[in-house]
């Protein structure tokens, strides 16, 4: 085992620095929650950022979402896709290269729902829920969403924050339209200092996504709910 390389200096010391980590062919790539994607060769170097200065949101590499282009770039070719606006939904949406998820504009007293659609706006599926940190669909196929809440009733507590998924999220599968539950109700009271669900490693088709119980860990592959894959 050798040290490749290190990350881009000013950003070393900050532990959220890195959203995402892959091995892609002969490169270590890497994106951070400020928009930028790096690689470097796994033979050693210095990391190159790829498309400096667009904000870009990896939903399986090499493709990103650039919300304030509206476009999904392919960050190795450069190619683009442009994507239809949905004025309709209350939030930008974040897209993979087929499919987008956004969050339908909330309404008092009413279950909060996102919507997955096509980059050209078709083929709308409405999911109760909430839209997490506009995250694209993981290979174009996996939404993780929140929990449904209502809008206006406290007596239903939100069960994630604005940093994380917080400790109960849903995963939508497109192609089947169902949802499953990850994390654990009973671990939400605020005296228990774990059961966060964070994102953990990415491989080709997907995150590792785990949390803490009190006495094991729990991790869930991603990459293998539905290992094939359904019609684009």
């Amino acid at each position: 085992m050798h040290m490749v390389s290190r990350l881009p200096l000013g950003v070393q010391a900050e532990e959220a620095y890195v959203y995402g980590f892959q091995i892609a062919g002969e490169h270590a790539v890497w994106w951070g929650y400020d928009g930028d994607v790096w690689r470097v060769p796994l033979s050693g170097g210095e990391p190159e950022q790829l498309l400096p200065g667009r904000r870009l949101r990896v939903s399986s590499w090499p493709w990103a979402y650039d919300q304030y282009e509206r476009s999904v770039v392919n960050v190795e070719t450069g190619q683009e896709i442009e994507v239809a606006a949905a004025d309709d939904l209350d939030h930008r949406l974040a897209c993979g290269p087929a499919w987008c998820v956004g969050e339908d504009r909330q309404e008092l007293w009413k279950v909060t729902q996102a919507t997955v659609l096509r980059v050209d706006g078709s083929e709308r599926t409405t999911v109760p829920g909430d839209a997490l940190l506009m995250r694209p669909p993981i290979r174009d196929r996996l939404a993780l969403l929140g929990v449904p809440t209502v809008d206006g009733d406290d007596s239903i507590p939100r069960t994630w924050g604005a940093g994380g998924l917080g400790h109960v999220a849903q995963i939508y599968d497109r192609c089947t339209h169902q949802s499953a539950l990850l994390g654990s109700y009973a671990l939400t009271k605020a005296e228990m200092p774990w059961g966060e669900i964070k994102i953990g490693a990415w491989t080709q088709n997907g995150p590792l996504v785990f949390w803490r119980t009190r006495d094991r860990l729990v991790v869930v592959d991603l990459a293998r709910i539905g290992g094939s894959s359904c019609s684009t």
